[in-house]
Parts: C-alpha cells; sequence; structure tokens
C-alpha cells in the first residue's frame, strides 16, 4: 500500500489536528497507515513518550534509529 499526499486533504488535516490531543494523531496515523508506518527515534528521554502512544497504537510499528 503506497499512499501519495494528493490523497490527504492536508489543510483539512492540519486544522483537525493542530489542537488534537497527540495520541488522537498516533492513532489516526496507525489506523490510516497501518504496518506501513515507521517512526524515527533517538532514544533519547524526550523520545520515551512518543515511543510509548506508537507502540501503544501499532505494537508492530518499525523504527528506525537516528543519530
Amino acid at each position: 500500500m503506497t499512499l501519495a499526499a494528493e490523497q490527504f486533504d492536508l489543510e483539512g488535516l492540519n486544522s483537525a489536528f493542530a489542537a488534537a490531543d497527540p495520541q488522537k494523531i498516533v492513532s489516526w496515523a496507525a489506523s490510516t497507515f497501518g504496518s506501513e508506518l515507521v517512526m524515527t527515534s533517538s532514544f533519547g528521554a524526550e523520545s520515551a513518550v512518543l515511543l510509548h502512544m506508537a507502540t501503544r497504537a501499532l505494537p508492530e510499528i518499525k523504527v528506525i534509529m537516528i543519530d
């Protein structure tokens, strides 16, 4: 499954997510992209919360380490 930016109403999504709870955004991404979703992380202290949210929404998410 390959999705292109043209398939989304980016202005609408930006407006909807501007004040959205971060978990809602992560859940939307997980349900929209499924196993195609990946995230990057430096595995620093700030990354821990987002990693936790992402793995709760999509336990098998692929995480790419950045240095």
